[in-house]
């Protein structure tokens, strides 16, 4: 981690914002060999996520095939090239290009029973109800089994939580593989071919139980009270920049501005970092948006789009926090700027009326031309990309940053 002085770092380039965009645009910027230096103070919707990426027709499979090299273990994705094909949570099985490393692709097993493995913890699904929705989701075969593993009764991993119940066995490994092998006896007894884990049991119980029983095991998709994946994916970006070299600096970045030919961020303590190429990927609420109420944090419902040189529109029920024009020039604005964004982009992920150096990524970045958006996620509005809008804008930003501060922008290395 970088330290804050008193006058600003000089970097070549610099990034306000960890998730997947600004780690991919940082990662990018970096191979082409500038000096880049992350501004950020939380990882955001990245570590929410399911670590899974969803098919887009612009995230091309050279841009794949980059990204799982760049995060090497973050992702697993077929050899053949073909979308996997996933349980989740929820009860839903979906089609995904990459997915964390211990998740089951149900493609992989053709034939047999398959078990949902799974213990009564506090707010888990009910393990019976999960096997008759992906039964129902896979056409209505009869494939999917319940195995419910018994805990012991001084246990209090029965008062937890799954996502307290992740933490605990990630700390307990002894623990957790005495569970592994328990469901993996319950799924040899219900004549089952492989085992759908859940998602909060831990990788290396999932790995180590795989090795053992020779089935096929693998984690359910997305989480209750937890997300392991996208927990996971936000502990390889960190590893990732820490290994090519790129500065991380663990500051809230309250206003980037325009000095000279040079752009400056600014933390509330005083100057961060001075550089000519600025890439802002701070998800659609700029600053920082997570919402926590309680024990559930979210993302802000920002009702309709904002988008500049269309129709700016207030949010008074965002958060509150920086205004989005503490990061971007203050015209692109009117009365003051919204506090939960989205900014029209051109092809180069510039926004209009910005001064050069300025490129946006991730979910903040918006297309201004219609053919150009990705289909929209599931639940969300049309545009919306998640972790595949996020690897297509930081590369395309990164590249563009590159190339604008003399590095080699044209091309993707590995």
């Amino acid at each position: 981690m970088a330290d804050v002085g008193s006058a600003h770092r000089h970097a070549d380039a610099l990034v306000v914002g960890a998730g997947l965009a600004g780690a991919v645009a940082a990662l990018r910027m970096r191979e082409a060999g500038l000096a880049v230096l992350v501004v950020a103070d939380g990882r955001g919707a990245t570590e929410l996520s399911s670590g899974a990426i969803g098919p887009a027709p612009r995230l091309e499979d050279g841009e794949l095939s980059w990204l799982l090299h760049a995060l090497p273990g973050a992702f697993a994705a077929r050899e053949d090239g073909e979308l996997m094909r996933v349980a989740t949570a929820g009860g839903r099985i979906v089609e995904v290009l990459a997915a964390p490393p211990e998740t089951l692709d149900l493609r992989s097993v053709r034939e047999g029973r398959i078990a949902v493995a799974g213990a009564d913890l506090s707010g888990a699904p009910d393990l019976g109800g999960l096997a008759r929705l992906l039964d129902a989701a896979d056409g209505g075969t009869s494939r999917f089994v319940a195995v419910r593993v018994p805990l012991l009764p001084h246990d209090d991993l029965a008062l937890m939580s799954p996502g307290a119940a992740a933490g605990r066995l990630a700390a307990d490994g002894e623990l957790a593989m005495e569970l592994a092998r328990k469901a993996v006896s319950g799924a040899r007894e219900a004549g089952a071919k492989a085992i759908l884990a859940p998602s909060w049991a831990p990788a290396t119980a999932i790995r180590r139980a795989a090795e053992e029983s020779g089935l096929p095991v693998g984690r359910l998709l997305g989480a209750y009270g937890g997300v392991p994946g996208g927990c996971e994916l936000s502990a390889a970006i960190r590893a990732a920049l820490d290994a090519r070299g790129v500065e991380l600096l663990e500051q809230r970045a309250t206003e980037l501005r325009r000095e000279g030919s040079d752009w400056a961020a600014f933390g509330q303590d005083g100057p961060l970092v001075r550089a000519r190429v600025a890439i802002v990927a701070t998800g659609a609420a700029a600053g920082g948006g997570l919402q926590k109420r309680g024990r559930i944090f979210s993302e802000p419902d920002v009702g309709g789009k904002l988008v500049f040189g269309r129709r700016p529109l207030r949010q008074e029920a965002a958060p509150r926090g920086p205004a989005a024009d503490a990061f971007l020039p203050e015209r692109l604005f009117q009365d003051g700027g919204p506090r939960s964004i989205r900014v029209a982009v051109d092809e180069r992920m510039r926004p209009e009326g910005a001064a050069d150096g300025l490129y946006l990524a991730g979910e903040l970045a918006w297309w201004a031309l219609d053919e150009l958006r990705l289909p929209a996620a599931e639940g969300a509005e049309g545009g919306e990309g998640g972790l595949a809008w996020a690897v297509v804008s930081g590369l395309r930003a990164g590249g563009e940053g590159a190339e604008g501060r003399g590095g080699r922008g044209d091309r993707i290395h590995h």
